[in-house]
């Protein structure tokens, strides 16, 4: 089976239209973001011991959306071509979804992206 590396690479091949429905193709600044945010997991799985069991895959939309499990959630990530970010978190005892969307150019994304990727880390701690 093809690494998550690999399969990003390979979603770069995607041309237009690649669903038959007029997806657009994957850019290249999504699989690079993509890429960053998998080393970033990587070693929170590592330091934890728990396997988020990451799986990747294209959006209509020319992003890449990630998707992985903690022990309390499930997640998925869209890296978006504009630099936008989605952040879905679905509760695996209540089933109560939270979404939230971060836009490129407002200080408050990053800080407000960078509060999840903390809680996030703090959900693996409690995994080890």
């Amino acid at each position: 089976m093809a690494t998550l590396a690999q399969q990003l690479d390979a979603m770069l091949e995607l041309r237009p239209n690649w669903d038959g429905y007029g997806a657009d193709p994957v850019s290249v600044a999504s699989v690079t973001w993509a890429k960053d945010f998998l080393g970033y997991f990587t070693s929170l799985e590592r330091a934890s011991g728990h396997s988020g069991n990451v799986r990747v895959y294209p959006t209509r939309v020319g992003g890449v959306q990630i998707e992985w499990d903690d022990i309390a959630a499930e997640w998925e990530l869209e890296l978006n071509p504009d630099g936008s970010l989605g952040l879905l978190r679905v509760d695996k005892e209540t089933g109560a979804m939270s979404e939230e969307t971060f836009h490129p150019g407002h200080e408050a994304v990053a800080i407000g992206f960078l509060t999840r990727l903390g809680e996030l880390a703090e959900t693996f701690s409690g995994a080890a």
